[in-house]
């Protein structure tokens, strides 16, 4: 079993750059919070809302850091590579 998760975030870690690993972590916070906010809204209704609260964060996270990286690689980083060094 550690060798098999070992060699998942081995994989992971080489087929993904840092903006899309940050990405999953945006994703993954949010899917398991909801989750836990779910299982503690039956216990504790306070509690569970104040957890759904991280939940919507860490979705507006997402959204917002996708948002953000696409208008950067569409303005900048598209630019960068198409334009040739000057001499």
């Amino acid at each position: 079993m550690e060798n098999q998760s070992g060699a998942l975030l081995r994989k992971w870690h080489n087929n993904y750059n840092e903006r899309q690993k940050l990405q999953h972590v945006y994703l993954l916070l949010g899917v398991v919070s909801f989750v836990v906010a779910a299982a503690a809204s039956l216990i504790n209704q306070h509690f569970g809302r104040a957890v759904l609260i991280v939940t919507l964060l860490a979705f507006g996270a997402f959204v917002v850091n996708a948002f953000v990286w696409s208008l950067l690689y569409a303005n900048v980083l598209a630019n960068i590579k198409t334009r040739s060094p000057r001499r």
